[in-house]
């Protein structure tokens, strides 16, 4: 999960609420695609994380 200190959005902490969700880590670039063939906004494609995590970062498309 990402955090205000992280890098992500501007160093300060942004309004809403943040979510993550579990998926097996080789299910990660198949949700990415779908994900960018709907037009969703990626704010970081999937990455290999540490202990074998990826992670991929979107935008909510309903804000």
């Amino acid at each position: 999960m990402s955090g205000p200190s992280d890098g992500r959005g501007g160093g300060a902490a942004s309004p809403g609420v943040q979510l993550a969700f579990l998926v097996l880590p080789e299910e990660v670039d198949v949700y990415y695609q779908r994900l960018a063939e709907r037009g969703v906004e990626i704010l970081e494609p999937p990455t290999d994380q540490a202990r074998g995590h990826r992670t991929v970062y979107f935008s909510d498309p309903e804000g």
